[in-house]
């Protein structure tokens, strides 16, 4: 079986073989993420597993990369593409809703793309004109921009605005209802 890009490699625009799977993050992890994973403290307790070991048919991960620069695709532990999404332009990033299934794209272009089973629903503007990283937290988002992170209520209202720093807010992990947040 051939193993899948490490999603947050293809995320910097690295191509790297992953060979875990972090069952938390819903992402496939290459050594130097797995590494990560075991040395960051907030990260600590995931559970990791190795790709071989998830049971067959178990959703692996989605990628945009390298199925098609504009599509988000979902493969299976077979490798195969079980199901894709054209965006119309190049995400930045996904996360999916861990009881909902319910996906959100940050877009180049500034827009969140919604997908729900699979097939783009509706496509939300925000606040800003560059959109990067993105967590669920229960049924809200937040959403990283330049220096700034947004909050979205369920109705994918914006709710508040924080300052953070100078910098672009690439990476976004939500657990227990706190963020985690890495610029670049």
């Amino acid at each position: 079986m051939s193993s899948p890009c490490c999603d947050g490699c293809s995320r910097i625009d690295k191509s790297t073989i992953s060979i875990r799977f972090c069952m938390d993050c819903e992402e496939s992890l290459c050594h130097e993420c797995d590494t990560a994973h075991k040395t960051i403290k907030v990260l600590t307790t995931h559970q990791l597993v190795n790709l071989n070991a998830l049971p067959t048919g178990t959703v692996k991960y989605l990628a945009a990369k390298p199925y098609s620069d504009k599509k988000i695709c979902r493969f299976s532990s077979a490798d195969k593409c079980t199901g894709s999404v054209d965006l119309g332009e190049k995400p930045w990033d996904i996360a999916i809703h861990s009881k909902s299934g319910k996906i959100v794209a940050t877009l180049r272009s500034g827009s969140l793309q919604i997908l729900e089973n699979m097939e783009a629903t509706t496509k939300f503007d925000i606040l800003s004109d560059k959109l990067y990283g993105v967590a669920w937290i229960n049924d809200d988002l937040v959403v990283g921009g330049k220096a700034e992170i947004y909050f979205l209520d369920s109705n994918m209202e914006h709710a508040k605005t924080l300052q953070i720093g100078a910098n672009v807010i690439y990476y976004i992990h939500a657990k227990d209802r706190k963020v985690y947040l890495s610029d670049y």
